[in-house]
């Protein structure tokens, strides 16, 4: 029968123990409630033991009667009714008769009793001197030859499937009776218990037993026992009257499902605490299912470094990764964090917030650009709790499990899928002890109560090693074909000193213990601990298939900073026209008196002249002094401003750089530029031609400098220039290309559409050239609308002057822009956990006392 009791207690937790393919089930830590019975679906536990019925009840009824009556008392506690009805005449009474034991038995062979008590047994006497009994929720007849069940109790086994295998299961409902019968209507209360018996065992429990011991009816306990679980299941000695049945619980379950580990792998290195930084840190990441590939760069990128406290970054510090600290992010100018650090607080205030997500910004550094970009968390991460509860349960498991005691190399044997090893002597596991752990067969368990040190080592196969450790760890030259981490996992407690130095493959999981990695030491896999001191140029290449949580926000992933780390080396292709208009100073001839020029246009007074030149038009006198620029429409005069002087000459001009002034601009343009990077330039008027014979290297910038000179003469043809300078780019360099190119005109005599021009720039763009064009000059006489096409194909910017000396502040703001423009993005979408494995079972037992009142 099943009570409707409510449920008090019971929960669901996923296991992330990494497992090469396999699942494995863990089972959470449930509180035993005792409630009208006990149920068990594949490992869920469910007891009920009903107490109390408190009564005088009396007898005198018919044989059928006392039957019927009987079936209705069980069909009124099963429902909680609030009244009981005994007819008269029924031969009524309570007694105990005999006792009910369940018990638990787990992997490791441990065994715990869930329940024994006393059942209480309402008896009818019948007239033929037989008896019909209500216990334990079931109906019993016993008379001289026997006894035999009318009706079982409630209690089922059955086989159900669960995480797509088969399980057996146990349903069990049960109910005590006590006090005294007596005819009449009855009052009937429940009063529910709770117990935490047998918690950790049931957790594990593999088997479930059923003893019923010294009960009148044990023949008909041993009827429906061999009935219900098979007579295969079931042992009888009717000399004892006692009757027990031993049932299987759940699937076979791994040895890792009974040492309920579940780590948390937030990224390539956890630590609670570490020193300050002031050596260079790498933490990158690859897929381990195809291992470390270091010539792929789809295959690596930087992964996250985190802390459980501040973080401080020292002068020489640099993390080759995304520090994320539970606490302050602070650094000094020097510093250097290839993408953007993750805290929970900083010591300088916030630039502004993120575009993309809305997370506040920080320059941690202070200097300009930043060395050190900072992100807030919304929220803090869990820090990762202490195992040390889990690694004792697996040494005194394996340890009860008689296991092979060391002797290199390490293997399943043939035939069984576990395999389970412990040092030989002390229970530590010594240099040079082990040389080869091959999981080709399975998995393999070691357990070492005294510490262990791996030197050496290599793990082949397939399958997976756990190496449970109490006690200090060394792990030197530990290594894995294909850098498959998550072959080889090494716990440790949170007292333990760890040293890892060389090589390490795999994962140490050990939270709040003292761990050192050397200098130089390069690690594959995942490092888990406390008080974490790192050796410079330590390297940390995670394998991101171990991932089980992320502990940055989703709202703070994504970002969108333009973050000054390293950039590609740039190449920069200058063109720069040559034509007549950008001629040098002519000397004219300007008197006191009013003359009417020989020219139209733009003109400008030679900056060594001591006298201004006024020109007069419709709109009145304007006055141009020495360096400044004007202009003369059809009709102006002109006259020498030193109005008492007799008779003057001045150098003036009508073109738009007469001294020259590109050449300046272009030689202070490279000097922004940086090791790495290249220039060339190209002078063009219909035509084209070398001001370089090649890109210079930045060592070389000097002769680049030499090799500009300023020519003027011929039309404009933009589009030569173009042509000209794509040649000089080396398709095959990995850098970034770039192009400047400057006119004060428009195409005349040739492509006088810029239909070809466009075409070049869409060429352009297809190398990945980006072009910067500059317009200098009067706005009427340059075709601004290709230029503006010109660097809309290509990715650039247009930009207009008025004169040539607005030439060395354009050309060093385009220097700033080329030295930003390909500065990363950072965006954290990919951070996502992919460890996903989950076959848990529930343990609950319940108990509910029932009383009955006159």
């Amino acid at each position: 029968m099943n009570s409707g009791g409510e449920r008090l207690g019971a929960g669901d937790e996923g296991g992330n123990q990494p497992a090469s393919g396999q699942e494995r089930g863990v089972s959470p830590t449930v509180g035993i409630i005792l409630l009208f019975g006990m149920v068990l679906i594949g490992a869920s536990v469910v007891a009920l033991a009903g107490m109390a019925l408190v009564d005088d009840l009396q007898t005198s009824t018919s044989d059928e009667q006392g039957e019927q009556v009987l079936r209705q008392v069980d069909h009124d506690i099963a429902s909680e009714k609030g009244a009981i009805e005994l007819l008269n005449d029924g031969g009524y009474n309570i007694t105990d008769e005999g006792r009910i034991n369940v018990s638990v038995t787990t992997w490791s062979g441990t065994r715990c009793t869930l329940l024994n008590e006393s059942m209480g047994t309402l008896r009818s006497q019948r007239s033929d001197g037989s008896t019909i009994a209500h216990q334990a929720g079931g109906l019993f007849q016993k008379t001289d030859s026997g006894s035999r069940v009318l009706s079982g109790p409630d209690i089922r086994y059955y086989t159900t499937e669960a995480g797509g295998e088969e399980v057996n299961g146990v349903q069990l409902s049960l109910t005590d009776l006590q006090g005294t019968a007596g005819s009449g209507t009855h009052r009937a209360s429940y009063e529910r218990a709770s117990s935490d018996a047998c918690t950790d065992e049931v957790n594990e429990a593999t088997e479930i037993e059923l003893t019923v011991d010294g009960s009148p009816y044990h023949q008909g306990w041993a009827q429906f026992f061999n009935s219900t679980f098979g007579d295969t299941h079931v042992t009888y000695d009717g000399s004892q009257q006692k009757v027990t049945a031993t049932a299987s619980l759940g699937a076979a379950q791994p040895f890792e499902s009974f040492i309920d580990l579940d780590p948390t792998i937030y990224g390539g290195l956890y630590a609670e605490e570490t020193g300050p930084i002031g050596d260079r840190l790498t933490v990158d990441r690859y897929d381990g299912s195809v291992g470390w590939d270091g010539t792929d760069p789809d295959n690596i990128t930087e992964d996250l470094f985190i802390t459980n406290e501040s973080l401080a970054l020292e002068g020489t510090g640099t993390v080759d990764g995304v520090p994320v600290a539970n606490g302050q992010l602070t650094g000094v100018p020097g510093a250097d964090v290839t993408t953007v650090g993750y805290a929970t607080a900083f010591d300088v205030s916030s630039f502004g917030d993120d575009t993309q997500t809305g997370t506040p910004l920080y320059n941690v550094t202070g200097t300009y650009p930043a060395d050190v970009y900072g992100a807030k968390l919304d929220t803090t991460f869990a820090p990762i709790p202490s195992i040390d509860a889990n690694i004792s349960r697996a040494i005194t498991t394996i340890d009860q499990q008689n296991p092979t005691r060391i002797d290199d190399p390490l293997s399943v044997p043939s035939g069984e899928s576990t395999a389970l090893y412990r040092p030989n002597g002390n229970g530590r596991i010594g240099a040079g002890q082990i040389d080869t752990i091959d999981t080709s067969g399975g998995t393999i368990h070691i357990g070492a109560s005294n510490g262990a040190n791996f030197d050496g080592v290599t793990v082949t196969g397939d399958g997976q090693a756990h190496v449970y450790v109490d006690g200090p760890i060394t792990l030197t030259d530990v290594t894995i074909d294909d850098e498959r981490a998550r072959s080889l996992w090494v716990y440790g407690t949170e007292d333990a000193t760890i040293k890892i130095e060389g090589k390490f493959h795999g994962v140490l999981y050990a939270p709040g213990s003292e761990v050192t990695i050397e200098e130089d030491a390069e690690i594959y896999g995942a490092v888990v601990g406390g008080e974490t001191d790192i050796g410079g140029d330590a390297t940390v290449h995670f394998d991101r298939t171990l991932r089980t949580d992320v502990p940055i926000p989703q709202a703070n992933r994504g970002l969108e900073i333009p973050h000054p780390g390293e950039r590609k080396p740039v190449d920069v292709m200058f063109a720069l026209d040559r034509s007549g208009s950008m001629e040098l100073y002519q000397y004219e001839y300007v008197g006191r008196n009013w003359i009417e020029p020989s020219f139209t246009g733009r003109f400008r007074v030679h900056p060594s002249e001591r006298f201004s030149v006024d020109v007069r038009g419709s709109g009145g006198v304007r006055t141009v002094e020495p360096g400044e620029s004007g202009v003369i429409e059809p009709g102006d005069e002109t006259r020498v401003g030193c109005h008492s002087c007799d008779r003057q000459f001045v150098y003036i001009s009508t073109q738009n750089d007469p001294s020259g002034q590109r050449i300046d601009a272009t030689r202070a343009f490279v000097g922004q530029m940086k090791p790495g990077d290249k220039a060339g330039a190209v002078e063009f008027n219909r035509y084209a031609s070398p001001l370089t014979d090649r890109l210079y290297t930045h060592s070389n910038f000097d002769d680049f400098n030499e090799s500009l000179e300023a020519n003027a003469n011929g039309g404009t043809y933009i589009g030569a220039g173009i042509d000209e300078a794509l040649e000089y780019y080396d398709p095959t360099d990995d850098s970034e290309k770039i192009m400047i190119v400057l006119t004060d005109g428009r195409n005349d005599g040739r492509d006088e559409d810029g239909s070809e021009t466009r075409e070049l720039a869409g060429d352009a763009a297809t190398d990945n050239v980006t072009i910067y064009t500059v317009g200098l000059g009067d706005e009427r006489d340059i075709d601004e609308e290709l230029l503006m096409d010109i660097a809309d194909i290509t990715g650039g910017n247009y930009t207009h002057v008025s004169n040539a000396s607005e030439l060395n502040e354009l050309f060093r703001n385009i220097g700033e822009d080329v030295q930003e423009r390909n500065m990363t993005a950072l965006s954290v979408n990919s951070f996502e956990s992919t460890a996903d494995w989950s076959n848990e079972f529930a343990i609950e037992v319940r108990t509910t006392t029932v009383t009955i009142d006159d």
